[in-house]
């Protein structure tokens, strides 16, 4: 199967301040689809290797990145994938939980139960000798 590359097209020049990077492909069917991101820059001084001051660009991480349309999606689709997994994984964990308490109040009702008959056992022979014992 040929695969068609695709590449995102920005629809203006880059602002001022800006720079452009094009994204890895990612396979979308038989496209290579190729998007691009644009981040804020900053200016950071810096010593070259002869020992003098300098200048330069670096990307501003406190400023977040722009993507284009079909990048912004996908980093969406795949934010969403993480977090069903994550509540599918908490999910678990509650009916886990939930059957561990059943069997725990299930374990403790056994017990009451036979205490309660042990109990009311002892009452019961008892009450005889007691009645019989009453002046009337």
């Amino acid at each position: 199967m040929a695969v068609n590359d695709e590449y995102a097209m920005l629809s203006g020049p880059v602002p001022v301040g800006f720079a452009v990077y094009q994204m890895p492909g990612v396979r979308l069917g038989d496209h290579e689809f190729f998007g691009w991101k644009m981040v804020k820059q900053k200016s950071e001084a810096y010593t070259d290797e002869d020992g003098k001051e300098q200048q330069r660009s670096v990307d501003d991480d406190s400023t977040p990145a722009v993507y284009d349309g079909t990048t912004q999606l996908l980093k969406d689709n795949a934010e969403k994938s993480k977090e069903i997994a994550s509540l599918k994984a908490a999910n678990e964990l509650t009916q886990q939980g939930l059957m561990e308490a059943v069997d725990y109040l299930s374990a403790q009702l056994a017990v009451t139960n036979t205490t309660a008959d042990t109990t009311s056992g002892a009452r019961s022979a008892a009450a005889p000798s007691s009645a019989a014992g009453e002046v009337k």
